[in-house]
């Protein structure tokens, strides 16, 4: 399974975030994007199932501690051409646990993602994963260096998934944006 070296800060605004990561010359900017994630009850880590505002979906599965700061987390995607048959198959096999909506503007920088995120009932977030791909040491090399150029603190991270934190929350039970 590949790993990605993952941390998500609950903040204030996205907009200080945005310019800072706007100012890194070797930062690109990809198109915003709505979301609706749809997580279903499982075993072991988390099952969802991605559909995205450009029509795209991508059913996924991780697993990663639940705890603050940089966590490894692993896990598998698969391309998916008919998202409702699939919605309609799982839900039936294994029920629905909750259905996360966010919007999410993504900044690539070398190996890493930055997830610009509001999420529908909790607020905005800011998420990194860096591939692990060129090995852990590299991976927390550019972790800590995006942390320090975020202005960000591990110590203020959130140890759980959105799903996790809906759940204390649950304003989104349904498909539907």
């Amino acid at each position: 399974m590949p790993t990605n070296l993952e941390i998500k800060v609950r903040v204030p605004s996205l907009v200080p975030f945005r310019r800072r990561l706007l100012a890194l010359p070797h930062c690109r900017r990809l198109p915003i994007l709505r979301q609706r994630d749809h997580y279903f009850h499982g075993r072991r880590g988390y099952l969802k199932l991605r559909v995205v505002s450009n029509g795209g979906a991508e059913l996924i599965f991780y697993e990663r501690a639940r705890r603050r700061g940089a966590r490894n987390s692993h896990y598998s995607k698969w391309p998916v051409a008919d998202p409702g048959g699939l919605i309609r198959l799982l839900t039936s096999a294994l029920g629905i646990d909750i259905v996360v909506r966010k919007t999410r503007q993504v900044f690539l920088v070398e190996n890493a993602r930055i997830h610009l995120d509001h999420v529908s009932g909790l607020g905005a977030f800011v998420e990194i994963e860096v591939m692990v791909r060129h090995g852990t040491t590299q991976a927390r090399r550019l972790m800590d260096e995006l942390l320090r150029t975020l202005h960000m603190s591990p110590g203020a991270s959130v140890g759980v998934s959105y799903a996790d934190l809906l759940k204390d929350h649950p304003v989104n039970r349904t498909g539907i944006f």
